[in-house]
């Protein structure tokens, strides 16, 4: 394990970072034939690593070495990764998260009442884009943590205000779905498949601002029109 805060350019770097904390060697093979692959698993002590009692991130890597054709061990691959630090006792304030939500999608709607195709039947029903947005609420979380000072705990599963950043187009498009639509075929045209998707989709979105723990807000984002 290296010494030092890590940093974005520290993922890809291959020479040495700090001085090294623990060195250890694994045999996971006797050998392996070209292409073949085995699993390994690597376990060292916190206590080993002198963590000592500051949060930090310390970046660790591991060295894979083989022996060839020649008697000499040599070097076949490296992997990095970082180790979160923090002590216990807490006496930290966790970082505020703003959950923001997109309800986006591309511009569908022209001059004509009849929508261009029909995608966004797609979008708002069972498993699609924005139905699963609207089913993911309730994974916003407050996350870990302790109050500085205090040192209560902050309760991981606490549910947190959403803002529902919407584009208000898609909005009545949507709306437009849940009343019948027609969707354009050549030059004719034919019903939409997606009315009582857009129906259980706009409920579930007036649940999410109007029913949740501590009260969702929907932000406005510029329209954007096809022409």
């Amino acid at each position: 394990m290296d010494r030092g805060v890590s940093s974005q350019s520290d993922a890809v770097r291959t020479d040495p970072l700090g001085a090294v904390l623990s060195r250890r060697q694994h045999r996971s093979a006797v050998g392996l034939e070209p292409g073949a692959s085995v699993p390994f698993q690597l376990t060292v002590a916190a206590d080993s690593m002198h963590l000592g009692g500051v949060r930090r991130v310390r970046r660790s890597r591991s060295k894979r070495s083989a022996r060839t054709t020649s008697a000499r061990m040599t070097p076949v691959g490296r992997t990095p990764t970082f180790l979160p630090w923090v002590p216990a006792g807490g006496g930290f304030t966790p970082t505020r998260v703003a959950w923001l939500v997109p309800l986006v999608d591309v511009p569908n709607r022209g001059p004509k009442p009849v929508f261009p195709d029909d995608h966004l039947a797609a979008s708002v029903s069972t498993r699609g884009r924005l139905q699963t947005l609207l089913a993911g609420r309730h994974t916003c979380r407050a996350g870990h943590g302790t109050s500085a000072g205090t040192h209560v705990p902050v309760d991981p599963q606490r549910a947190v205000p959403v803002t529902w950043a919407a584009d208000p187009a898609l909005l009545q498009s949507i709306a437009d779905m849940s009343d019948g639509y027609n969707v354009q075929k050549g030059r004719s045209s034919s019903g939409g498949s997606g009315q009582a998707a857009a129906v259980t989709w706009l409920d579930a979105l007036r649940r999410a601002l109007h029913t949740a723990p501590l009260g969702d807000t929907l932000l406005a984002l510029p329209t954007r029109m096809s022409t």
